[in-house]
């Protein structure tokens, strides 16, 4: 039976969520982690073959790496979704099944998305993805979680060492106000994408 299209952004935006096969963990220690903030680094850069100049794929706006899954926001640039997403997982299976000495699938199935085409619901996203953890009963408040992109809003991660575009965000919401939302319990029943 074939596969349903991916349903396209108008704005090149989408929620995408990669699960571990089987539900199983995909990050086990703190290296894990930071390898795969690497590998998105590396999925979002492009070098010119020209002239050398590094140019971008994507642009990430919120990440929150869970223990067996991944949310993102993320705008495609010169790739399309598709693409990002396989560089970008490829990059961590390689590494993975490295350290692991392990070989197959770690991701289930094909990557999920949703489109996002209004600030609104963009916003909404941001809330669900930095608040995944403090809903998850992990943690008490979003800002003791250390593998969401909430401290790089907050401006607790080195410029150097950023992946998201905080400063488009914080163009169109004043940082108190994103504050205020992020911190706010998210509203009963509410379902992004299905996991």
């Amino acid at each position: 039976m074939p596969r349903t299209p991916r349903a396209i952004s108008g704005t090149g935006i989408y929620l995408v969520m990669m699960r571990g096969i089987n539900h199983q963990d995909i990050f086990r220690d703190d290296e894990d982690y930071r390898h795969f903030l690497y590998s998105m680094q590396r999925a979002q850069m492009r070098i010119c073959q020209i002239n050398h100049q590094i140019t971008t794929n994507c642009t990430y706006y919120a990440y929150c790496l869970m223990t067996n899954h991944v949310h993102l926001l993320i705008k495609e640039d010169k790739l399309l979704i598709g693409n990002i997403v396989k560089k970008l997982a490829d990059s961590y299976v390689y590494y993975y099944n490295h350290k692991y000495q392990r070989d197959g699938h770690l991701f289930k199935e094909r990557f999920r998305s949703e489109p996002v085409d209004d600030m609104s619901y963009f916003t909404m996203l941001l809330r669900y993805i930095h608040r995944n953890p403090v809903e998850a009963q992990l943690i008490k408040n979003v800002i003791d979680y250390p593998y969401s992109s909430w401290r790089e809003y907050c401006g607790m991660i080195r410029s150097d060492m950023m992946i998201c575009n905080t400063k488009a965000v914080l163009r169109r919401i004043a940082f108190p106000d994103l504050e205020e939302m992020i911190n706010a319990p998210l509203p009963d029943g509410l379902h992004c994408i299905d996991i």
